[in-house]
């Protein structure tokens, strides 16, 4: 059996809800966490937190991913020029619903991940419709 030890505290200001995935990224020196947020089901809250010596990881950094939906994929990579993305799921499905009423995504994009690019995320449904 292994036993699990504590190493962060996560400390968010925008939502309480579940953390439906954490990235850390310890080369990029951030950790990101998925949320759905309190008022809306098919939007998800992207957070992003500096790694550093502390063991509290402070999420003051955030985007709303519109239609989205409710979201579990979410993976960092570097492209040939050095600028970091994420995988992520989105277009939340407009006919199906869980038990509590989050809607799902149903697709898989890429949305940038510079720290300033929280308008572009709104490009990413542009390729999807388009391809």
């Amino acid at each position: 059996m292994v036993t699990a030890t504590q190493r962060y505290t996560l400390k968010f200001h925008t939502t309480n809800k579940v953390v439906q995935k954490c990235y850390l990224d310890f080369d990029g020196g951030y950790a990101y966490a998925l949320q759905m947020p309190k008022e809306d089901t098919k939007d998800t809250l992207l957070s992003r937190a500096p790694i550093g010596n502390s063991t509290t990881l402070d999420f003051t950094d955030y985007m709303m991913l519109n239609n989205f939906g409710h979201v579990q994929t979410f993976e960092v990579f570097t492209d040939d020029d050095g600028s970091k993305w994420a995988w992520v799921a989105t277009y939340a499905s407009s006919t199906e619903k869980d038990s509590i009423g989050d809607q799902w995504a149903s697709r898989i994009g890429v949305i940038p991940l510079d720290g300033t690019a929280k308008m572009l995320v709104l490009f990413i449904h542009l390729l999807i419709l388009t391809t």
